[in-house]
């Protein structure tokens, strides 16, 4: 059951977005660190288990081909922390620590240490992140570096201008999401973004087969630094309603939940 709600919480954590194009120019370098902690309630046998997922990632960045429809990044990774928090037991990773790098929760991310991917986004989806794209969804991190960046032309850059997208997980997730710029100054811009989201069939997750039919909605507040379009920050609460099954055990879901993430930028 452990098992179970750990994959459950790491499966909640990735949602597509979209962008536009880039402001960043070819052989921009830069260093990141993500923050992710999603924390959830979900009733199971009469009592309410809350299941807390942590991740974090640093890494080196550089900007390797801008086109008129997308650009190239290559994405270094530095260090990777993760650990879960479930029904009274905490299980934890660090890359730098080589006592806890056989945890099985680092699947593959230890491999991924010092090695370039490349992350290829193609109007504004992320088409290929090679291994560390999949290495990190598993991790329940979320990574999707199309929505690292604000590229909206100038003009639109202004508070109270809106935009609407959607945007597919495969076959089993749809996302409606709508945009809006709450604040536009000379250093930062703010877009409050709300997305309404539908799964419906069955996905392998760290392993485990899950079927799900969920819907939720997300409410996420972004802010972009104004001159180079790059995230600053970013805080998430979501609600999801329905049920998911997984090794023969069909569990209802009603949960509310909470990301935070933050890129520092150190321009190198």
């Amino acid at each position: 059951m452990k098992k179970i709600l750990i994959v459950i919480a790491a499966a909640a954590f990735f949602i597509p977005a979209k962008a536009q194009s880039i402001k960043l120019a070819v052989g921009k370098k830069f260093q990141i660190q993500f923050d992710s902690k999603m924390t959830m309630s979900l009733p199971i046998g009469g009592e309410n288990m809350e299941t807390v997922v942590s991740g974090q990632n640093f890494s080196s960045c550089e900007v390797k081909a801008v086109t008129n429809t997308g650009f190239t990044l290559i994405l270094t990774t530095k260090r990777v922390k993760g650990s879960t928090s479930v029904m009274g037991e905490d299980n934890a990773f660090d890359s730098d620590d080589p006592a806890t790098t056989s945890n099985p929760l680092a699947a593959g991310a230890i491999k991924m240490i010092g090695v370039p991917q490349e992350m290829v986004i193609e109007n504004g989806v992320t088409t290929s992140g090679g291994a560390l794209a999949s290495v990190v969804s598993n991790l329940g991190a979320g990574l999707d570096m199309s929505s690292y960046f604000l590229t909206l032309k100038d003009e639109k850059i202004k508070e109270g201008y809106q935009w609407t997208d959607s945007a597919g997980g495969g076959e089993n997730m749809h996302v409606f999401n709508q945009y809006t710029i709450t604040k536009a100054d000379a250093e930062q811009v703010d877009v409050s973004i709300n997305s309404d989201m539908v799964i419906n069939g069955t996905i392998t997750q760290n392993g485990m087969e899950l079927k799900q039919n969920m819907k939720g909605n997300y409410i996420k507040a972004r802010i972009f630094d104004r001159k180079t379009g790059l995230l600053m920050s970013e805080k998430t609460t979501v609600t999801m309603t329905g049920n998911m099954e997984a090794m023969g055990n069909e569990i209802p879901i009603s949960m509310k939940g909470s990301m935070a993430t933050a890129i520092k930028q150190t321009w190198l």
